[in-house]
């Protein structure tokens, strides 16, 4: 069965971006919107719609999905112009998901005593998380073969130091939140974990103390100073300069 060819020139469009971005709260709508619409299966359908129009051999997962439309939609030889009311989307999901992630790349480093959205902080795993569950039956671009990789390294590594430093968030917006309270050095315990859990983007971003606190997050001047010196001490750094990737792999020597 192939259905009836379409004039493209007058085929109805949805566009993830279809106003300005104004604000944060815009930002996070189309996150969730992508998000919703990844596990609706709505990207995936309407591959399927396109392929079997350009009498294309569709894939099983294709195949799955067609036969859903087809088993109680339209007519097996009208044109399907709308799933569920929605037009198709403007442009492929992996350049949408590119989109996303460059708006989710903050301009400047993150104050740890300022109030900030979860956007900042949760945005890049929803995000990344979503086109691992979801993206592995989807079109990929000509040589990409991961679903993940369809993120630009640069955007995607700069997104993983940008949440790894949520462990620093709050010191500073109270007395009792700062590193010389000893309930709060756990922060800088959590945060070397985190950058060890990240550690290929500590690699790819040649990453030392000095550009973590200049490129990602500002802390004020006396928590700025334990922690550099914290963070010396512990990972076994000659100064603030050094890369970090080569300590954050070495392993602690086994107390005999």
């Amino acid at each position: 069965m192939q259905l009836t060819p379409l004039d493209h020139h007058q085929i109805p469009t949805y566009d993830f971006f279809e106003r300005e971005i104004e604000s944060d709260f815009y930002i996070e709508d189309v996150l969730d919107n992508f998000v919703f619409s990844m596990e609706e299966g709505y990207f995936l359908t309407w591959e399927a719609v396109v392929a079997k129009e350009q009498k294309k051999r569709l894939t099983k997962i294709q195949k799955e999905a067609f036969s859903e439309i087809i088993s109680f939609g339209p007519h097996f030889y009208e044109p399907i112009i709308y799933i569920n009311e929605i037009a198709r989307p403007n442009k492929p999901w992996y350049l949408i998901a590119k989109e996303i992630s460059e708006k989710l790349v903050l301009k400047q480093r993150i104050t740890s005593y300022g109030i900030h959205d979860s956007l900042w902080s949760e945005g890049w795993s929803r995000l990344k998380e979503c086109i691992l569950d979801y993206g592995e039956g989807l079109s990929k671009p000509k040589g990409v073969k991961k679903p993940i990789k369809v993120i630009p390294d640069e955007i995607r590594h700069q997104l993983e130091i940008q949440e790894a430093v949520v462990w620093l968030f709050g010191l500073g917006q109270s007395s009792e939140w700062n590193l010389d309270n000893p309930e709060e050095q756990y922060r800088i315990k959590d945060i070397i974990t985190s950058l060890k859990n990240n550690i290929s983007s500590v690699k790819y971003l040649k990453l030392s103390l000095h550009k973590l606190l200049t490129d990602f997050i500002e802390l004020p001047p006396k928590d700025e100073e334990i922690f550099k010196r914290e963070m010396i001490d512990r990972l076994g750094l000659i100064d603030e300069n050094e890369e970090m990737t080569a300590k954050l792999k070495k392993k602690k020597k086994k107390k005999k």
